[in-house]
């Protein structure tokens, strides 16, 4: 027996897009033919057993996207230190049989095929070729810039895939050129087996590392930028205690650099994505700037980008929350005899809105953002948790600058959970 593959997916496969499959069987004059297609995950354990009868050209035509999608359930981000199985890619295989005789019978031996199932989506006209994503590990999954800011509280993450023999790993560097300069590697080894890992590179992130988790085994925090708590407890340590510090100013850092060391205020950091292989050939590389200066309270939106992996926006304008209410009433009799009546309030049910304002966005920022409008997956980060959220805006209009002028992105957002009060 021996069948040869024709056609089959382009890998890693999107798991929206069809995964074709087009074979042929030596032994299609048989009669009652058929061609059979076992369809299991990267355990061998059988998802479904298609059949195909021979087209007119004698080969078989086998579609396994609405089963191999089934493997990719991507997990919610946990805003904790270090990596994290993404779950944005699953490895699959495919085993392809012939049937026939009298009656039809299965035939021993197959042609095998593995494919990557991934939690992509592209535009019809723009579907990249996407063999580069597989390979070394620090494939990156997002579009966002190379260089954006953050608060010393956020958290952030990105993704990226690899082979199954590749391991993760991270190179963090901050306080260049200074006495307190440090660099070390956050390895994935909680996650090895995975072909898609998510690391926690947020300010909030980074200092939550243990000194388990780095290579110089010291924790995360050392050297690493203060919040604006700490360096005004540091600050009124080292000040007369007639109250003349009253508050630090986290914008103002320039008053305080006699009196504390430059590690509270460095404002840079990077990240370099690598192979953990002899030769540590880099990826790609992140610059993360701290900025905890703002006119009005942040909110950070993280969502499901086109790659699979979680980008995040902070929207640093006049925002606003809404509470949206639908009570349930009930008409109650007022006296024995039910001629008088009047409305009481069962149970109230109400979401939670968030009307978001961005700052004034580039081109490349516009076009970016638009995966945000697109989610599947949307998060707000709220009391420590990352919580489900669900975009309203039906709309959204790239604009241009030198079309449109500088624009700001109006969003928004309703909180997913509905709260009930009885």
């Amino acid at each position: 027996m021996s069948i040869a593959i024709i056609t089959s997916p382009q890998q890693p496969q999107p798991a929206a897009n069809k995964g074709i499959y087009v074979v042929s069987g030596s032994n299609q004059a048989s009669g009652n033919y058929r061609y059979v297609a076992d369809v299991e995950d990267n355990a061998s354990n059988r998802l479904a057993r298609m059949k195909c009868d021979k087209l007119p050209d004698g080969n078989g035509f086998f579609n396994v996207s609405d089963f191999v999608k089934t493997l990719v359930v991507p997990a919610k981000p946990n805003p904790v230190a270090g990596w994290q199985d993404a779950k944005v890619a699953q490895e699959y295989n495919v085993e392809f049989l012939e049937e026939y005789g009298t009656p039809p019978v299965v035939q021993s031996g197959s042609t095998s095929a593995s494919g990557i199932v991934w939690k992509a989506y592209f535009n019809q006209q723009a579907i990249p070729t996407t063999s580069g994503f597989i390979g070394n590990v620090g494939n990156a999954l997002t579009n966002k810039a190379d260089s954006y800011t953050l608060r010393t509280i956020d958290h952030d993450f990105i993704a990226c895939m690899k082979n199954v023999s590749d391991s993760f790993r991270v190179t963090i560097q901050y306080n260049a050129n200074t006495d307190f300069f440090r660099s070390y590697n956050v390895d994935g080894t909680n996650v090895s087996g995975a072909i898609s890992g998510l690391f926690n590179a947020g300010p909030a992130g980074i200092r939550a590392l243990t000194s388990g988790q780095t290579s110089d085994g010291l924790p995360g925090v050392v050297n690493f930028r203060k919040t604006a708590q700490e360096c005004f407890a540091y600050y009124r340590e080292r000040t007369t205690a007639d109250g003349a510090v009253a508050e630090l100013n986290p914008c103002a850092q320039s008053e305080f650099l006699d009196l504390v060391p430059a590690e509270l205020f460095s404002a840079t950091y990077t990240l370099t994505f690598a192979t953990d292989s002899t030769a540590k050939t880099t990826t790609f590389t992140k610059t993360i700037t701290i900025d905890d200066c703002e006119k009005y309270p942040s909110q950070i939106v993280y969502f499901r980008n086109a790659l699979g992996g979680v980008d995040s926006y902070t929207f640093k304008m006049k925002n606003r929350t809404t509470l949206n209410a639908d009570r349930s009433i009930f008409n109650r009799n007022f006296d024995t005899f039910g001629t008088t009546s009047y409305d009481e309030i069962f149970q109230t049910q109400y979401t939670e809105q968030l009307d978001l304002n961005s700052d004034w966005l580039t081109n490349a920022e516009f076009a970016w953002l638009k995966e945000m409008f697109l989610t599947s997956q949307c998060w707000v980060l709220q009391d420590g948790e990352l919580i489900e959220a669900i975009v309203n805006t039906t709309n959204y209009r790239v604009s241009r600058n030198e079309v449109d002028n500088v624009q700001q992105l109006n969003i928004s957002l309703n909180v997913a959970y509905k709260n009930v009060t009885l």
